[in-house]
């Protein structure tokens, strides 16, 4: 059994106000005919329903997910096919996607996701490590040297204990375990210490 190439047109309609958007297939006068088997329970009919009379164009008809198309015959098929994603339950996509675009897809909302758990664990301005990360972004070796440390001191200087007591550094002129832990300064690497943090 042949069948023309231009037996039937399947397409994508915009909303027009009038009808929704969807799929929708045409019969453009086909000898043999197209078949419509619904994928809804409550519709299925023994015999699977034609679009047309015997040469005579059809008017639209909307597919639905799970409609299966059957070109030429309903018992023994010249071509079957079921429809996947005609519609989708939100309404927002209209395709069908191909397995690269879901692959594209999923990437993209992993990405997203991950952008948005990132922002919110580590740039939370309430958090004491947000505020460190700020501040070592505007401080300067100038503004650090200000405080009283000096390039000998940093060299020079040994572990200073949080609560202020630790060995004590050679005097040249350098702050002490106490004037460090009062200024907010970790004397092992010199950076400021964020706020709350002990």
């Amino acid at each position: 059994m042949e069948v023309s190439k231009t037996h039937l047109m399947i397409y994508w309609q915009s909303s027009d106000g009038y009808e929704p958007q969807g799929w929708f297939v045409v019969d453009n006068g086909s000898t043999h005919g197209t078949f419509i088997i619904s994928s809804d329970a409550s519709l299925i009919e023994k015999d699977p329903e034609r679009l047309l009379k015997q040469k005579k164009a059809s008017q639209l008809f909307r597919l639905h997910h799970l409609n299966t198309i059957l070109i030429a015959s309903s018992k023994d098929p010249v071509l079957s096919f079921q429809m996947l994603g005609a519609i989708d339950l939100d309404g927002s996509r209209h395709a069908f996607m191909n397995p690269m675009d879901i692959k594209a897809d999923r990437e993209r909302k992993r990405k997203a996701e991950m952008a948005r758990l990132r922002n919110q664990f580590f740039e939370d301005d309430s958090s004491p490590w947000a505020s460190l990360k700020k501040k070592r972004m505007t401080m300067t070796m100038a503004g650090v040297k200000d405080l009283g440390e000096t390039k000998d001191d940093k060299e020079t200087a040994r572990y200073c204990g949080r609560d202020g007591r630790g060995p004590v550094q050679e005097d040249k002129g350098g702050p002490s375990c106490q004037d460090q832990l009062s200024a907010g300064l970790d004397s092992r690497s010199g950076d400021v210490l964020p706020k709350g943090v002990d």
